[in-house]
């Protein structure tokens, strides 16, 4: 594949691109942790695996917005904020709809 194709194909998904995601290991369990460009904004989220899933209709994941407040807390954990910006610690009990 030619130079110029690769690039054009490459610059092709990054027009698509809604955001990024990271695994983390938390404490009890794995989460991910990343953003979705909202326009012009990037928003970040918090992701964990639906562990009430009860049939195939239910979701596998559930995406909280994270809130700041506090000092780098989001609404269902604590943050710590690495290097990327995105990368967040949960110190707190997960959300009783997901234990």
């Amino acid at each position: 594949m030619s130079e110029n194709t690769q690039s054009k194909k490459s610059s092709e998904w990054r027009e698509r691109e809604l955001g990024a995601l990271w695994s983390q290991k938390g404490q009890s369990r794995e989460y991910m942790t990343g953003h979705f460009l909202l326009g012009d904004s990037k928003q970040k989220v918090v992701i964990f695996k639906n562990q009430n899933k009860t049939n195939d209709r239910a979701p596998d994941y559930v995406i909280y917005k994270h809130v700041e407040r506090d000092g780098n807390t989001s609404n269902t954990q604590n943050a710590s904020t690495s290097s990327d910006g995105d990368n967040l610690t949960p110190t707190e009990e997960i959300p009783e709809l997901l234990a």
